[in-house]
């Protein structure tokens, strides 16, 4: 039996509870946190960090309020990949504001180029000092042993982690540090090199166990124009060795041909973010990461799905395609919701995705026959099954760490 975890950014919130997306906005937001960044700017790449400056306070100006870091981040990709590309672009939604913010005053393309970065590395710094007021070694060991758990069901799982903190990493060395050994698990970077670990993806194709990390990570450093991928265990390393690396690889992005002959160009190197990441999942090595983790989605027998949104369309097609065409299967979704209506509330986008045959208590707005009729017992549960297949557990990641064993075995039957 082939098991996959996939593990989204509400399985963080145990383990660092100020790490949600409104944090990250606000930090994105934070112009101390700009100019900071901004000062950091290698005087050898000769940009004005004048200029970076008055462009980021443009575009921010122009986004409003409720806006989050990932659309943020796809406002800043998009109107500084305009400039980058000798203002070429498909997306021309984003021109009003380029004009609102900008109006074509100066500014080099090296200039645009580099503001992404500095968007992404605030977003990864924000993290990392969260990270760093520590992490609670017995919600770790409990992550590790359901980990272990896992493993001890089945020859082959599958990690598949969208999140940017290193909270999977520090779960291993938890394990480690007990008398009984850590489940091996391959996340691919196996190859010492002097500034890390590279890239190895006939090994993580190979791995019984594996982790992948389709988004990035804040330990990643991304480099040579995409010909290398590097990890590194501590936080401060790999931050340095991105920085010294725009002066070896300057402007820090990846170009791939769109439509009609035009480059797209793609700001994600270290991490993968922004609403739109579909053209990231184009270029190596995180093509080649998304595709391990679509094959082991679709290879898997049994899925269990913990703090992830359901908000990204190039993982929805996996898994609603998973649901559809994958006989006998069974998922797990873990989650921490307050549930008032299930089809317009938080459970709509999740039965979108996996569960296209529902019904509410008859509501025919869902497509389908199976019927939540106990919906209320539901509600007072906490738990329960939203459709044939898919049980849906509401008490959040830190109360299933104390039970994962009961539900799994009832819901699974492994």
């Amino acid at each position: 039996m082939k098991l996959a975890l996939i593990i989204g950014a509400g399985a963080s919130i145990p383990f660092v509870p100020s790490l949600t997306s409104s944090f990250l906005t606000k930090e994105l937001r934070r112009w101390d946190n700009w100019t900071g960044i901004i000062s950091r700017v290698p005087s050898a790449i000769n940009v004005s960090k004048r200029d970076i400056r008055r462009i980021v306070r443009g575009i921010l100006s122009q986004t409003r309020k409720e806006t989050n870091f990932e659309h943020i981040i796809e406002i800043i990709d998009k109107v500084c990949g305009y400039y980058t590309n000798n203002k070429k672009s498909l997306f021309n939604k984003e021109v009003n504001i380029i004009r609102r913010s900008n109006k074509d005053k100066g500014g080099s393309r090296n200039c645009y180029a580099i503001i992404p970065f500095l968007a992404r590395e605030i977003i990864a710094d924000a993290i990392s000092s969260s990270l760093k007021n520590g992490l609670d070694s017995e919600l770790l060991t409990k992550q590790g042993e359901f980990i272990k758990f896992l493993v001890s069901k089945s020859n082959n799982v599958s990690i598949i982690s969208f999140n940017y903190d290193y909270v999977l990493d520090r779960t291993q060395n938890a394990i480690n540090s007990k008398d009984y050994p850590s489940p091996s698990f391959c996340n691919g970077f196996t190859k010492e090199a002097s500034d890390g670990y590279e890239l190895d993806l006939e090994k993580l194709t190979k791995a019984s166990n594996s982790i992948v990390f389709p988004h990035g990570s804040i330990l990643f450093n991304h480099k040579y124009n995409g010909r290398r991928l590097i990890y590194n265990s501590s936080y401060d390393e790999a931050e340095a060795d991105r920085w010294r690396s725009l002066k070896e690889s300057y402007p820090p992005k990846q170009t791939s041909v769109g439509q009609h002959g035009v480059n797209t160009i793609d700001f994600n190197t270290f991490i993968v973010s922004g609403q739109t990441k579909e053209t990231t999942m184009k270029n190596a090595p995180f093509n080649r990461l998304y595709q391990k983790a679509v094959d082991d989605i679709y290879k898997s027998d049994a899925i269990v799905i913990i703090g992830y949104s359901f908000h990204d369309e190039h993982i929805n097609s996996v898994l609603s395609y998973y649901t559809e065409t994958r006989k006998g299967h069974k998922v797990i979704v873990v989650d921490k919701q307050e549930i008032n209506d299930a089809v317009d509330g938080p459970l709509s986008p999740l039965m979108d995705v996996l569960s296209t045959n529902i019904q509410v208590n008859g509501n025919s707005d869902k497509k389908g026959t199976f019927r939540i009729n106990n919906y209320d017992q539901l509600v007072k549960n906490k738990e329960g099954w939203i459709s044939e297949k898919v049980y849906y557990y509401d008490k959040g990641y830190d109360e299933f760490l104390k039970e994962y064993e009961q539900v799994i075995n009832k819901i699974m039957n492994l």
